[in-house]
């Protein structure tokens, strides 16, 4: 166990498993190690085995947070189970708050047809922020577009919109009329319910995947039938193998990224030499694997550099390498986004394994750069997007990103053939894209009459 415990904080997650693999819960008498051992399981979204150690340390120790804990695991366990009763319900939510909208479409203003409010907190640098703003930049063109948020947004959101209204309903300033799109289902609705009343249209952006988020979800969804108004409701999902699983119609709009911005002006390197190979990642447990530090230990074993902005969680772990040079760990925001990527030579993406990746846009913008992109495909939406070996990689295991990357490392061509196939793929899906979705928010049609036609299928005349 101590070694186990010690493999796993320097991020050799792998290494330490081989080790806790072997070990029969029934067999440790120490509370402390069995819960250890719970919470390593835990990390490696290996869920039967953390309920064992879980069940060992509460005979040992029968602590109320332990308890939790394992309520937590039952619930993720059963957890497919808990989303058919959670999509039941919404379905029937859904069917009532649009039976009511329909009827009275013929009463509602359509002058207001071509108002959109976008809904977003803008609190905090990330994908549904980011996204907020691209729908602005995409829609305004041809609508009245106005960004809405609950609360005063960051400096930075300020200063790249200043026209960004802040809701305050004792001043009647609030959302009137047209379609309200809330941005990430993480919001809080309940500021928004008055204006939701007063609009015909409400659009649901589902791109946060937890149990959590999708109970609030239903929630949002009884509010709004409480509110007996006219409007109906409709879904977006940033990749089909969401909308799929989330199961409650609507249109698959993949991250629109900004591919003006994503462009890449330097030249790709023509000479066979080392590869710095990174990422822009957020400080949150969700987007490292426990492994990570391992992996990175063995791409600069092969004499490449690692990059990796923000890797802050990763300092502990990295220490040494980080010492040597041959890993770099840059704060948030230690240089602009494109200027960033332009430094990689190839972009690696490992998520941890109990977080569902709905998008995300990092992939896009890394793929838009001509980056040639490694992917652990497994729960991650945008993998959908690419053929392995043409435009990307997608792979399962650490051997297999490794021998990618040996290819890529070997054959500047190849780096430059599947960068610029990248970067096509991204433009095409997007081009493709952007008419289904002035369709979708300015169209009159149901949603679910204009299903997206897949990643590699042409998008009929």
């Amino acid at each position: 166990m101590a070694v186990a415990t010690a493999l796993f904080r320097h991020g050799e997650a792998f290494a330490g498993k081989e080790l806790l693999d072997a070990i029969d819960p029934d067999s440790l008498s120490s509370p402390q190690s069995a819960r250890e051992a719970a919470r390593m399981y835990r990390e490696l979204g290996i869920l039967q085995r953390e309920f064992a150690f879980l069940e060992r340390t509460s005979r040992l120790d029968d602590q109320l947070d332990v308890r939790i804990k394992m309520e937590q695991c039952v619930e993720l366990l059963f957890a497919d189970a808990a989303w058919d009763s959670l999509r039941r319900q919404a379905l029937a939510l859904i069917s009532r708050i649009n039976a009511r909208g329909e009827a009275v479409a013929t009463s509602t203003d359509q002058g207001a047809a071509s108002r959109i409010h976008l809904a977003n907190d803008f609190r905090a640098i990330g994908g549904s922020e980011t996204r907020t703003l691209r729908l602005y930049q995409i829609l305004a063109p041809f609508a009245e577009v106005i960004l809405w948020s609950r609360s005063e947004p960051i400096a930075h959101y300020r200063a790249l919109c200043p026209e960004l209204r802040v809701l305050d309903p004792s001043r009647g300033d609030v959302p009137d009329g047209g379609a309200l799109v809330i941005v990430g289902n993480y919001l809080d609705f309940t500021p928004w319910l008055d204006a939701m009343a007063a609009c015909r249209r409400i659009v649901l952006s589902v791109n946060v995947p937890d149990l959590p988020n999708m109970k609030h979800v239903v929630s949002a969804l009884t509010l709004m039938e409480s509110l007996q108004a006219g409007f109906t409701v409709d879904f977006t999902y940033p990749s089909d193998m969401w909308r799929q699983r989330v199961g409650l119609g609507g249109m698959t709009e993949y991250p629109p990224t900004d591919t003006q911005q994503f462009s890449r002006q330097r030249p790709h390197e023509q000479a066979i030499r080392s590869l710095v190979v990174g990422r822009i990642a957020r400080a949150n447990w969700t987007k490292f694997h426990p492994d990570d530090p391992g992996l990175m230990r063995r791409i600069i074993g092969r004499g490449h550099v690692c990059r990796i902005m923000d890797g802050s969680l990763l300092k502990d772990a990295l220490r040494d390498e980080a010492q040597s040079g041959r890993v770099e760990l840059l704060p948030l925001d230690a240089l602009d986004a494109r200027a960033f990527l332009e430094g990689l030579d190839c972009f690696l993406y490992w998520k941890h394994p109990l977080w569902v990746e709905t998008g995300p846009n990092a992939i896009l913008e890394a793929m838009a750069m001509e980056l040639p992109v490694i992917v652990f495909a497994k729960d991650v939406g945008v993998a959908e997007l690419i053929e392995h070996g043409t435009d990307g990689f997608l792979v399962e295991t650490e051997a297999e990103a490794l021998a990618c990357l040996d290819r890529l490392a070997a054959s500047p061509a190849l780096r430059q053939s599947v960068g610029r196939a990248a970067r096509r793929k991204v433009l095409a899906t997007l081009d493709r894209q952007q008419a289904r979705m002035l369709d979708f928010y300015l169209g009159a049609a149901h949603p679910d009459q204009r299903q997206d036609p897949g990643p590699h299928q042409p998008r009929s005349a």
